[in-house]
């Protein structure tokens, strides 16, 4: 039988990202990056200003089109109460799982004494609620993290030196080091991550 992971090693696994999350917060990151910077390179290509003039007002008209249409209002009506009732279900599902922990915690303790203090309620509060500050922080940082990574892609953008290209790798892997980081506290906050349950046959 195989020994059940340690906190500290639970929380490596969380923490150490694998190929598929490293792939997928460079690519949103340079996607975002490069969109941020489509003016500069498509001036590169040729395209001069009055064409991205003409194209961004018809794309503007057309947007507003659609916007104003009845089908858009229903789906904003219906994603407003889709979200509200998604609120709804994590606070259900929250009490919901609180008031289970507590039975078992009652249950596991009066047929077992050599269980300890890791899995108690309180414990896994505590942890959630540092996990919440943290994801919290992160979130309030992450427009200011965006503007930076944004305002150095574009001193980067003509790509014509060895600095230029330096700062352009920095911008990609800072800010998908930093949607990474929303990545994980998300996960820390809302997945039950300090059981050695949830990793087993994993």
């Amino acid at each position: 039988m195989a020994a059940q992971p340690t906190f500290l090693q639970r929380l490596g696994l969380v923490v150490r990202p694998t190929r598929i999350q490293v792939l997928l917060t460079v690519f949103v990151a340079l996607a975002v990056l490069t969109l941020s910077q489509s003016d500069a390179i498509l001036k590169r290509f040729g395209i001069t200003q009055a064409g991205l003039n003409v194209s961004g007002t018809q794309f503007h008209d057309r947007f507003d089109g659609i916007l104003k249409s009845p089908i858009a209002g229903q789906m904003a009506l219906i994603t407003f109460w889709a979200s509200v009732g998604l609120v709804a279900y994590l606070v259900c599902w929250a009490v919901y799982n609180m008031l289970i922990e507590l039975r078992n915690e009652m249950t596991i303790e009066a047929l077992y004494t050599n269980r300890g203090k890791a899995h108690a309620p309180a414990v896994a509060l505590l942890i959630k609620a540092v996990a919440a500050i943290g994801l919290g922080l992160i979130i309030a940082s992450l427009w200011y993290g965006i503007s930076f990574w944004m305002a150095l892609s574009a001193t980067a953008a003509p790509l014509s030196s060895v600095a230029q290209i330096s700062a352009a790798l920095i911008a990609v892997v800072g800010f998908a080091v930093q949607l990474y980081a929303l990545l994980v506290f998300i996960q820390l906050t809302f997945t039950p991550w300090y059981r050695a349950q949830t990793f087993t046959g994993a």
